[in-house]
């Protein structure tokens, strides 16, 4: 934060500075005049009389695993949307799924089968696992949604380009926004009837968009 902060004032120094210099010229030699400092430009225009100001930028490819610590200890949360047992931040989550649009009862499941009860699960931050659903001896077709990265947005000044994952999954109607700091996404894992094992997916990486020069783990920073 500290870091940010300084690099803030230098550029707001920069601007004032670049701004006294052209006001204390009375007639101009060029038709623009351009000055820059780290990740700021600013562009005088003046036959048009206009300042333009424009943060630069760059992309910041994010291994999935480092995406979730980071996010993690800034309060994002992960974890089933039929939320049951663990807290919301991946590390052990466990979760209901749904069968026929509807949460696994205790008519769906025997007794002793704890984990057909709630077969939605998240470890280590960024595997997710639904495993198979129903009585050991009638197993049922099911569905479970995963929130990643749910809760907050990025840091202003901060978007998203991609979240990318592996395995069997599909995207929900809430997915990132490109070019936003909105990175709230929901994924959707589908296990049939006839599966005997868990479906499986995980968090591959993240590619983030900000200041040119600076570091990635102040997108979560909020």
């Amino acid at each position: 934060m500290t870091s940010i902060n300084n690099q803030l004032k230098t550029n707001l120094l920069v601007i004032i500075a670049f701004s006294a210099i052209l006001t204390s010229i009375n007639c101009f030699a060029f038709d623009t005049l351009e000055s820059k400092s780290s990740n700021v430009r600013v562009t005088f225009n003046k036959k048009e009389k206009q300042a333009a100001v424009t943060v630069q930028t760059q992309q910041f490819k994010v291994a999935g695993m480092l995406a979730w610590s980071e996010a993690k200890k800034n309060g994002f949360q992960f974890y089933p949307e039929e939320h049951h047992e663990g807290t919301k931040d991946g590390v052990d989550v466990w979760g209901n799924a749904l069968k026929n649009g509807r949460r696994l009862n205790r008519t769906d499941v025997a007794p002793t089968d704890a984990r057909l009860f709630n077969p939605a699960h998240i470890v280590g931050g960024v595997n997710f696992l639904l495993y198979p659903c129903g009585r050991s001896s009638g197993p049922v077709s099911c569905s479970s949604n995963f929130k990643v990265f749910s809760g907050k947005k990025l840091k202003a000044g901060w978007t998203i380009k991609t979240v990318t994952f592996a395995g069997s999954y599909s995207w929900t109607s809430e997915k990132y926004k490109v070019g936003t700091n909105k990175i709230s996404t929901t994924i959707k894992l589908s296990n049939p009837r006839s599966r005997t094992t868990a479906i499986k997916a995980s968090l591959k990486e993240v590619i983030l968009i900000g200041p040119k020069n600076g570091k990635w783990q102040d997108a979560f920073d909020v």
